[in-house]
């Protein structure tokens, strides 16, 4: 039981600290960075992120946390059957 309550505990402060950090950190203004082109192909152009790609990989940060936190607590469970 012990081993679950430590599972519990890291996977809780896991996803603190994933929306501890804020994506709208990246987006202050700085410095302009100098680019000089390294080839003669022109560079291509991006288009910026938008929030709906933002919330995809949110989401997708945290199904893999909550996949994770079935696997170990099944596994858990198995060991604890076992003994």
């Amino acid at each position: 039981m012990r081993a679950a309550s430590r599972a519990i505990v890291i996977t809780l402060l896991g996803v603190l600290a994933l929306l501890a950090v804020s994506p709208a950190a990246s987006a202050l203004p700085g410095p302009a960075l100098a680019q000089q082109p390294t080839t003669s192909a022109p560079p291509a152009e991006q288009q910026p992120a938008s929030p709906d790609d933002r919330n995809r990989v949110t989401i997708g940060i945290i199904a893999v946390v909550l996949l994770g936190t079935v696997v170990l607590g099944r596994r858990i469970r198995k060991r604890a059957q076992k003994a």
